[in-house]
């Protein structure tokens, strides 16, 4: 990666899922895009996942659902069985791609990131394994990256997919995370001032509250719309809709489907 300036450049840290499908939209935009990814065997780490509604939806507006759901194996309906294998409730997913695609998809690691990698190449994006940021400084309009193996690259934007631990923000200076104890140090006060004011006004622990309030308006949704339950779900942040439909019956003792079967 040679030391260049000019607009539409852009340098991604880490060529996961993430880093991968942002490289192939901005190079198909006509950026010049490298990736970084650390390890030298590519980022490949991991069985298999689901791919869901919204995931299947973005990755077909870059023309690369159909090859997903030919690697992988379709689903359309979440299962709960009991101990003894009963079947308890079933959660019929939404099919965001269409009533006659699947609405999720699973599908192993290593054949995600072949399409994504393909992908990214063939669209114009250069990706070097074995390779990272050790130093982003901003010049201006642009920011100047140094790599591991020492060379310097000026570029337009950064972006930093390169997991939890991510080298690229700890270098920015956004390492810090919301916490009890840092919204308790904004308020003046100690966390416990502010467990005990939610318990003593809520009844709750502060993040009880949150996941309560949401569950609250998630069932407000369901009840007064015609949208299939995981869209409303999606809608309100959930990504896991098994422990989702878990949460809502402990909450509400019974199944949000049984919630939408009386609207």
């Amino acid at each position: 990666m040679d030391s260049s300036r000019g607009a539409r450049t852009a340098v991604i840290v880490g060529a996961g899922v993430a880093g991968l499908t942002v490289a192939t939209a901005l190079a198909r935009k006509g950026w010049r895009v490298d990736v970084a990814e650390i390890d030298p065997r590519g980022a490949t780490a991991g069985w298999g996942l689901c791919l869901t509604g919204p995931s299947l939806r973005a990755l077909d507006a870059l023309g690369m659902a159909g090859a997903c759901l030919a690697e992988g194996s379709g689903m359309n309906v979440i299962t709960h069985v009991d101990v003894n294998g009963q079947i308890t409730d079933e959660v019929r997913l939404p099919r965001l791609l269409g009533a006659h695609r699947p609405a999720m998809v699973g599908i192993a690691r290593p054949g995600l990131h072949r399409i994504l990698s393909e992908e990214a190449e063939r669209s114009g994006a250069v990706v070097r394994n074995g390779l990272t940021v050790t130093a982003v400084d901003e010049e201006g309009d642009l920011v100047r990256v140094r790599f591991s193996d020492g060379t310097v690259r000026t570029t337009t934007l950064v972006v930093g997919a390169d997991g939890i631990r991510s080298s690229v923000r700890s270098l920015v200076g956004l390492t810090e995370r919301i916490s009890l104890g840092g919204i308790a140090d904004a308020a003046q006060c100690s966390p416990r001032t502010i467990s005990s004011a939610f318990r003593e006004g809520f009844g709750l622990p502060p993040l009880a509250y949150v996941r309560n309030l949401r569950l609250a308006r998630i069932r407000a949704d369901i009840l007064t719309s015609t949208d299939p339950v995981g869209v409303i779900a999606y809608r309100w942040g959930i990504t896991h809709l098994g422990r989702f439909a878990g949460e809502y019956r402990d909450r509400f003792g019974e199944l949000p489907s049984a919630t939408a079967a009386r609207r």
